[in-house]
């Protein structure tokens, strides 16, 4: 695991009154809003993958994040079954590619802070 990686899953247990772990993985961390929204982060070399629940946290979004939109039947990462299943196939999610655990305090920053659910 990268460094930004291991301050990012420090940073969401630290934050333990923001979120509750669902379930762990060796490769993919999933964690629940007191909202009931979820978020998943998983490790990669030089970046960190992040699962959300669409919102309008995406219009606060950086070009730099290589977001992309996934439908409710679009595949993606297996793992979020069990440790985000709010995010799993059948639901939309967002995936993001961020390069920096400073990239990371910003989205979840914005994640924690939009409880209106859709974009407008």
């Amino acid at each position: 695991m990268n460094v930004d990686f291991n301050r990012a899953l420090e940073w969401l247990t630290v934050h333990s009154n923001d979120f509750s772990p669902i379930h762990n993985t060796t490769r993919t961390y999933g964690f629940a809003l007191s909202d009931g929204r979820q978020v998943a982060i998983k490790p990669l070399q030089t970046q960190i993958t992040v699962f959300a629940e669409p919102g309008a946290w995406e219009l606060s979004a950086h070009p730099e994040w290589k977001l992309r939109k996934y439908s409710s039947n679009e595949g993606r990462s297996s793992n979020l079954k069990n440790c985000a299943p709010r995010l799993c196939v059948g639901k939309p999610a967002v995936g993001l590619a961020l390069k920096s655990y400073g990239d990371f305090e910003v989205f979840i920053k914005s994640y924690i802070a939009n409880t209106t659910g859709e974009v407008a």
